[in-house]
């Protein structure tokens, strides 16, 4: 995909397209793996780093207001998953670079980077383990320039630093990788200043290369078996809410959020119900279809928050018909299923959350017979 049409992808996914989510994840994995692969240079801790990044877009992504922005918000949160690891390996931070001091900026656009290094694996493998051998602000700077095609702004977004920083750490990246390649190679001497391509070019087509033929579709497809059951068929966690844990694959759907409230759900044509009572709750943040009476389970907020106290109510009057906590609230819901008559209801929790403010979570559900045509 296009950088465009991943942005149309993400708006989808940001209105809650489960099934764009997906798309937008199999289309970025790569990508993904690729920048924790540079930072943590150790495989299973970069799948370990890309996995929890693709789970933390799962969980926020409909919090994302602008998907134009869906570049520079995929690239923070595999950083931060990266750096985790990488912090807790307790590495030393070696950002100075020895050679700082003698760099020349001005020398910054001079081209050194001949062709062969676009199209010859060999030889993208020697520029990236250059690359890595980078200080990591360096290092980074030059995967999201050339490799994430980010803008300046964009990874002084991306790092927290100015644009005049970015511009300083990609000016000494470039002419330290000059020096580098040069005493290695020194027939490329003969390439500079001799209308090579521009650096620029040779970079970007030089790190694609080698993020394929390291990562290959064996390997990504490998992958994606590793993320894929965590949200398949997930419900995305709708804007400003929280989600309670990880979601689980199979006939139990997992955490289907409703506001900090978690469902365990079921799809009854898994179940092979047919003719059932059925609970459904409404709100784009909780498009998680039929909730089986017989195994709906329901938690209070995410850990840390207090218990919550429930009421349902009638939406036709507002009459209270339950008063409850966590250990009451889902029998009440089964016993609802099984003998009032269908109806419309508000489920009421109040609950104080980890900074002790008290906050009321709403959401509107009916129940009545399961026609057997909805999954």
């Amino acid at each position: 995909m296009t950088k465009r049409e991943i942005v149309e992808v993400a708006r989808k996914a940001i209105s809650g397209n489960a099934a764009a989510f997906e798309d937008l994840c199999r289309e970025k994995q790569r990508d993904i793996l690729f920048v924790a692969l540079t930072i943590l240079n150790n495989e299973a801790d970069a799948e370990d780093a890309a996995q929890e990044a693709i789970l933390h877009m799962h969980k926020s992504i409909r919090h994302l207001r602008d998907a134009n922005a869906i570049h520079v918000w995929i690239e923070k949160i595999v950083r931060n998953e990266s750096y985790k690891i990488y912090n807790a390996r307790a590495r030393k931070n070696d950002d100075a670079d020895i050679d700082d001091e003698t760099i020349i900026l001005e020398e910054e656009d001079r081209e050194f980077l001949p062709e062969a290094y676009a199209i010859d694996v060999a030889l993208s493998e020697k520029l990236y383990e250059q690359i890595r051998s980078l200080a990591p602000a360096k290092r980074d700077a030059i995967i999201m320039y050339y490799y994430e095609g980010l803008s300046y702004q964009e990874i002084a977004e991306v790092t927290g630093t100015s644009m005049k920083t970015v511009s300083s750490n990609l000016t000494k990246a470039r002419l330290s990788l000059k020096k580098k390649l040069l005493l290695e190679n020194a027939e490329h001497g003969a390439f500079l200043g001799m209308g090579i391509p521009a650096t620029s070019t040779v970079f970007g087509k030089s790190l694609a290369l080698k993020s394929v033929a390291g990562l290959p579709d064996a390997k990504m497809a490998a992958f994606e078996l590793r993320w894929m059951p965590s949200i398949h068929g997930a419900p995305l966690p709708g804007p400003g809410l929280t989600a309670v844990g990880k979601t689980v694959a199979g006939v139990v759907a997992g955490a289907a959020s409703v506001g900090v409230i978690a469902f365990a759900v079921v799809s009854f044509s898994d179940a092979g119900v047919t003719g059932a009572r059925e609970i459904i709750f409404a709100g784009d943040d909780c498009a998680c279809g039929h909730i089986n009476p017989q195994s709906v389970t329901i938690a209070s907020a995410a850990e840390g928050d207090g218990a919550a106290a429930w009421q349902i109510l009638s939406e036709p009057d507002g009459a209270v018909i339950f008063t409850g906590g966590d250990a009451e609230i889902s029998a009440e819901l089964r016993r609802m299923s099984e003998t009032i008559p269908d109806g419309k209801f508000i489920l009421r929790g109040t609950l104080h959350d980890k900074r002790n403010r008290l906050i009321t979570l709403e959401r509107a559900f009916i129940i009545g017979n399961y026609s057997g045509d909805t999954g």
